[in-house]
């Protein structure tokens, strides 16, 4: 049940991680007890492409990044349609606290360019650019 997916192809774990609600995504995690399952979980994507972390990612619940980041360090979490990782979406975003949980947790984390050419790098320059 835990990897139903909505017509958006979201499960309740992307709908939970982008509405902020810290104590749900905690639940979700802890009611899978297999890890192939959790992982298969937390790497699931919707119609965009974006994981549980994407979402979390553009409504910045520190809280909730560190709970999907703890579950699957090993995950590279690829770019979305638009070719946005997680790392980019942070680092765009100025969410340094999200980038830092992201930089020291990951195994590997994807460095993907974005659909403009840029890296997480440039959009790290341009926030510095803007003043965040």
């Amino acid at each position: 049940m835990l990897c139903c997916q909505n017509k958006k192809n979201e499960t309740a774990l992307h709908i939970a991680a982008n509405e902020w609600h810290t104590e749900v995504v905690r639940v979700l995690l802890a009611c899978v007890k297999d890890h192939n399952t959790k992982e298969k979980l937390t790497r699931m994507t919707d119609d965009s492409g974006d994981t549980a972390l994407h979402k979390v990612m553009r409504s910045q619940h520190l809280d909730v990044v560190k709970l999907l980041v703890k579950e699957d360090p090993e995950f590279e979490f690829p770019p979305n349609h638009v070719q946005e990782t997680p790392l980019y979406l942070a680092d765009e975003s100025g969410f340094h606290d999200a980038l830092i949980i992201i930089l020291k947790s990951f195994k590997k984390p994807t460095y993907a360019a974005h659909r403009s050419n840029r890296t997480p790098l440039h959009a790290a320059v341009i926030q510095k650019h803007k003043g965040t």
